[in-house]
């Protein structure tokens, strides 16, 4: 009896690993929130405690990936690329011992956060693919300054194609004057 509670025990631990995104990286706390989709409690408690810790990466990581979920009513790939952002800084710049210490023990890494980063660009730019708006084009190009050549370059033709469509359809000077200038 006593080998197979221990059997059942390492098989759920390891399934409880293998299984968690955020137990890897050290947020076993959201973890069940996430997996019954509850982003409305996970951003309530995200932003509770970046409040009092600004400078967690790890908080910072969940806030990208809270962000970038396309089911959360709120999702905004730009607020998820800006706690990305802020979140890589903050882990190449971690001076406190306890958060140290999370990072040694953890799998969070520089690497986590790029692969997020250039998550949420290919995304928007799914999205802006399908959707085709000037100021959107725009704000990808202004804004997600990770994203890859190819990506950038399909944006600036989606921008260069709408504002075209939007001078040819106003017919006026000051239209053709933002196809020109873009």
């Amino acid at each position: 009896m006593c080998y197979n509670l221990k059997n059942f025990l390492k098989i759920s631990f390891l399934a409880l690993i293998a299984l968690s995104h955020f137990n890897a990286i050290g947020q076993l706390e959201y973890e069940s929130l996430f997996e019954k989709s509850n982003f409305e409690k996970i951003n309530k408690k995200i932003l509770k405690d970046l409040n009092k810790k600004p400078n967690d990466p790890f908080l910072l990581y969940t806030a990208a990936f809270l962000y970038s979920q396309n089911n959360f009513e709120k999702y905004n790939f730009y607020a998820a690329y800006k706690y990305c952002e802020t979140g890589e800084t903050a882990f190449k710049n971690a001076s406190d011992k306890k958060i140290i210490k999370k990072i040694q023990e953890s799998s969070l890494s520089v690497n986590t956060f790029q692969n997020l980063s250039h998550h949420i660009c290919s995304i928007e730019l799914n999205e802006l693919n399908s959707k085709k708006e000037f100021t959107r084009a725009q704000r990808f190009l202004d804004e997600f300054k990770n994203a890859t050549t190819a990506e950038k370059a399909s944006a600036e033709i989606i921008r260069d194609e709408t504002a075209l469509t939007i001078a040819k359809e106003k017919q006026t000077v000051e239209a053709f004057d933002v196809y020109i200038s873009t």
